[in-house]
């Protein structure tokens, strides 16, 4: 795994590599910090032959260092996130056997002390057999979460058939019943993949319609959304026959890339900086072909 930085050009030169701490571990998640010397926090795993990825550890390192800290995981970790000021870290993980008694999907939080988790807590998605799924969150299950600040975090949660389930902002701050207390929906239910908050808006991606006679993949689009709730903002759309894949940054920029939908012929990646005085991105250089996973730094 290689870390590059990108100039006002938008040209991007490798600064640093980050061996797996393992061999034939691949990165699944990566979050970092918005420092200048940034902390990482990435989710090492496998690809299966049916291109499903396994989460087999969860490591934060300080900037420069190749071997990093464990973080104190239980069972199969999903998910990775940095607060922007790098003081703060949470892991999505499973644990015990699905369809047991002792199976539990929980998000785990915790301040970072030099890559060390501090003060871990937990927050449980769903557990048990039959899986019975908590009211804390989406009341439903998480894919993916986002620090919003150090009392709140924004979910991706999951809907039916393979469609998107929203979004949801979690108020973390303790007290009675703060394990089981459920998240403020955003009203859009098409928003999925949230990859940033910059300007108190979530960038993340939002499915377009499509006719369909049943099931059907639809293209996404990149977009904002106030944390608060409300109407979203174009932020990208693909050209025809392409859809946008991910979005990523913070305050300074925005990464977003774009991809082949479906059976289009031109399946080459494109990665895009916008700036924030930009009325669209533009393409970033430098970048080697073939990336499997790529993210901004907030």
């Amino acid at each position: 795994m290689r870390l590059f930085r990108v100039d006002r050009e938008r040209h991007a030169r490798p600064v640093w590599s980050v061996p797996p701490p393992k061999a034939g571990l691949l990165p699944i998640r990566i979050a970092l910090d918005a420092a200048s010397a940034p902390e990482l926090c990435v989710v090492w795993g496998t690809l299966d032959s049916n291109g499903e990825y396994a989460g087999a550890a969860v490591r934060c390192y300080r900037y420069g260092s190749a071997t990093g800290v464990a973080l104190p995981v239980t069972g199969t970790p999903s998910d990775v996130a940095l607060s922007a000021d790098g003081s703060a870290v949470l892991w999505q993980a499973t644990s015990g056997a699905f369809n047991s008694a002792k199976y539990i999907d929980a998000i785990y939080t915790a301040h970072l002390d030099h890559g060390h988790a501090v003060g871990v807590r937990r927050f449980v998605v769903s557990h048990g057999d039959p899986e019975e799924l908590s009211t804390w969150g989406c009341r439903t299950w998480v894919v993916s979460a986002l620090w919003v600040d150090d009392a709140h975090l924004l979910l991706e949660c999951t809907g039916a058939n393979d469609e998107p389930g929203g979004l949801a902002v979690e108020n973390l701050l303790p007290g009675k019943g703060s394990s089981t207390r459920p998240g403020r929906r955003l009203s859009d239910w098409s928003l999925e993949a949230p990859g940033a908050i910059a300007g108190g808006r979530v960038a993340t991606l939002e499915r377009t319609d499509c006719p369909s006679d049943g099931v059907q993949l639809c293209p996404d689009v990149a977009v904002t959304v106030p944390v608060g709730g409300g109407p979203t903002r174009s932020l990208a759309t693909a050209s025809s026959g392409r859809t946008v894949t991910s979005v990523s940054g913070g305050n300074d920029a925005l990464l977003y890339v774009t991809d082949a939908f479906k059976g289009a012929n031109d399946r080459t990646q494109r990665e895009y900086l916008k700036y924030p005085a930009d009325a669209s991105g533009a393409p970033v250089t430098g970048l080697p072909a073939g990336i499997r996973l790529i993210v901004l730094q907030p």
